[in-house]
C-alpha cells in the first residue's frame, strides 16, 4: 500500500499501534452491556423507510428513501446488532491486529474520502440508534479508550474494516452459455473471513435491500448490520459483484482513499447490465483504492458476447501500472492465462471465470492456498461441464471443495432469472453446509 511514510495511512496506523500499546494493559472486551438483539418477527421504522423481517434467525432488512432516511431506518431497526458487531467483531479485530483505534478514527478524516451522501447515511444510522436505545445502551468501550456513547466515527471505522483488516480470503466462479443447459449465467461465491471469539461475524449477518432514489440502481447486499458498502452484492439489472482480497501493487496516494466496500457500492449503483465489466473498470479507475482487490463481476448472459457477461477487475489504485489503477481480466483471455505458483491457470473456454485471492494479469506472483483453490475450482468445473450443465447442486459442491469453517456466507446467484440463494454459516460450520435461503430479487423491494 502507498503512504508508508504518512502518519495516518493504513500502514502508518500499524506502526503507531505498536508504539501505542507498549507498556500498557491490553484491551479486553467488557462484560456484555446487554445490547438488545431482535428475535423473529416483522419490525417497521417510525420514519416509514425500513422493514426488518426475521425468520428463524435470518435477517432481511429493506430500506428506502434518501440516504439519511435509509440510514435512520437501518440504525433504528438493528441498533443492538450494530453495537454488538462493533464490540465483538470490530473492536476485537482492532485488538487482535494491534491497531491504534484513535489512529483509525483520525484516518477517517486525514486519509479517507467520504462523500456527503455516505456520511448522511451514517448520520441517519446514528440518529436511529439514538432513538431506539436509551443512553445507557448506547455505550461502547473502544480499545485503549474509556466508555463513551457510540459516535459516527465508530461507524466509519466499521465500514473501512475491509481496508485496514482485509482478510477476505474468498473463492468464486461464473459460468454461462455452453456450461449451462439454458445458456444463462450462474455465479457462485464463498466469503471466507476472520471469525471472532463470540462468532458475531457469523451470527449477525443480514441481507439488506437498498432502494435509494436519485438515479441509482436498487441493490441487495449480503452483509452485516451497520455496513453500507458491498462485499457480496447484486443490483436490479442482474449485475453481480463479489469482492476478494488480492496482494495488490500498492497505490499512489496517501489521501482521498475510497473505502473499497464503498467503491464497490458505487459500481452497484452506477453500472448497468450492458458491458458491465468494462463499466465497472471505468468507475473504479476514478476511485483511489486502499489495497489490492479482485472484484468479480457477472451479469445476465442472454444476447451478449462472453466478455460482456463477466470479468474480474484487478484493482489497487497503483497508477504506475500501464493500465492505471485497475486492470480488467476478460473471459476471452482465459486460454492465455499464465503459469502462476507453478500451476497452469489457462482455461480452454471463454464462457466461465474463476477467481480467488491473487491477480492473474496485473501481477502473477502468487502461491499457496489461493492457487490451490483456483486449481480445485478449475478441476471441478471441468467435471461439472461434462454434461453441458453446471447446476446449483454442483456449484454448491464446488464451493464446499474450497471452503472451510471460516466460510462466513456462500451465495449462488442466477442473474438472468434474478434468483439468489444465500447460505449463512453457523458456529462450527461453513456456510455451504447450511440450507439456503432462496430469494427472488423482485420480492425484496
Amino acid at each position: 500500500m502507498a503512504g508508508r511514510n504518512a502518519r495516518y495511512t493504513w500502514a502508518g496506523i500499524v506502526l503507531l499501534s505498536g508504539m501505542f500499546l507498549l507498556g500498557q494493559e491490553t484491551w479486553s472486551p467488557p462484560d456484555p452491556p446487554g445490547y438488545p438483539i431482535k428475535g423473529d418477527g416483522v419490525y417497521t421504522s417510525p420514519n416509514g423507510h425500513g422493514v426488518l423481517t426475521i425468520t428463524d434467525g435470518f435477517r432481511l432488512l429493506r430500506v428506502s428513501g434518501t440516504a439519511y432516511e435509509a440510514g435512520y431506518a437501518h440504525g433504528y431497526l438493528l441498533p443492538g446488532e450494530i453495537l454488538t458487531l462493533l464490540r465483538d467483531f470490530v473492536f476485537w479485530n482492532v485488538e487482535q491486529s494491534g491497531y491504534d483505534y484513535n489512529a483509525l478514527l483520525l484516518a477517517q478524516v486525514e486519509n479517507v474520502s467520504w462523500d456527503a451522501s455516505r456520511l448522511d447515511e451514517l448520520d441517519g444510522m446514528l440518529d436511529g440508534i439514538r432513538d431506539a436505545l436509551g443512553a445507557d445502551q448506547r455505550q461502547v468501550l473502544p480499545p485503549g479508550g474509556a466508555p463513551r456513547e457510540v459516535a459516527r466515527g465508530d461507524l466509519q471505522v466499521a465500514n473501512t474494516l475491509g481496508d485496514w483488516l482485509g482478510n477476505f480470503g474468498c473463492s468464486s466462479f461464473t459460468v454461462w452459455a455452453a456450461a449451462r443447459a439454458d445458456g444463462t449465467s450462474l455465479h457462485a461465491r464463498n466469503l471466507d473471513y476472520t471469525v471472532d471469539d463470540a462468532n458475531a461475524v457469523k451470527n449477525l449477518q443480514a441481507v439488506i435491500a437498498f432502494d435509494i432514489p436519485g438515479g441509482a440502481n436498487r441493490f441487495v447486499s449480503v452483509t452485516w448490520p451497520g455496513m453500507i458498502g458491498c462485499a457480496t452484492c447484486f443490483n436490479e439489472e442482474g449485475v453481480t459483484l463479489t469482492m476478494h482480497d488480492s496482494g495488490g501493487l500498492g497505490n499512489t496516494s496517501e489521501t482521498g482513499l475510497v473505502p473499497r466496500m464503498i467503491a464497490a457500492r458505487h459500481v452497484m449503483e452506477d453500472v448497468g447490465s450492458a458491458a458491465a465489466p468494462s463499466q465497472a473498470e471505468a468507475v473504479l479507475e476514478l476511485l483511489q483504492a486502499t489495497r489490492g482487490n479482485n472484484l468479480h463481476m457477472a451479469s445476465p448472459a442472454s444476447g451478449k458476447l462472453d466478455d460482456d457477461v463477466a470479468g474480474v477487475v484487478e484493482y489497487d489504485g497503483y497508477e504506475g501500472h500501464p493500465d492505471g489503477g485497475a486492470t480488467l481480466r476478460s473471459p476471452s483471455e482465459n486460454p492465455g492465462l499464465p503459469m502462476i505458483g507453478g500451476s497452469d491457470h489457462s482455461l480452454g473456454y471463454s464462457y466461465g471465470l474463476i477467481v480467488t485471492n491473487h491477480y492473474a494479469e496485473r501481477n502473477t506472483a502468487a502461491g499457496g492456498n489461493t492457487v490451490t483453490r483456483y486449481m480445485s475450482l478449475k478441476s471441478g468445473l471441468d467435471v461439472a461441464m461434462g454434461d453441458g450443465n453446471v447446476d446449483e447442486s454442483e456449484a454448491r459442491d464446488m464451493l464446499a471443495s474450497v471452503g472451510h469453517a471460516g466460510t462466513i456466507h456462500s451465495v449462488i446467484f442466477e442473474p438472468d432469472n434474478m434468483v439468489l440463494r444465500v447460505f449463512i454459516s453457523v458456529p462450527g460450520q461453513g456456510a455451504f453446509e447450511t440450507e439456503p435461503h432462496v430469494l427472488n430479487f423482485a420480492d425484496l423491494f
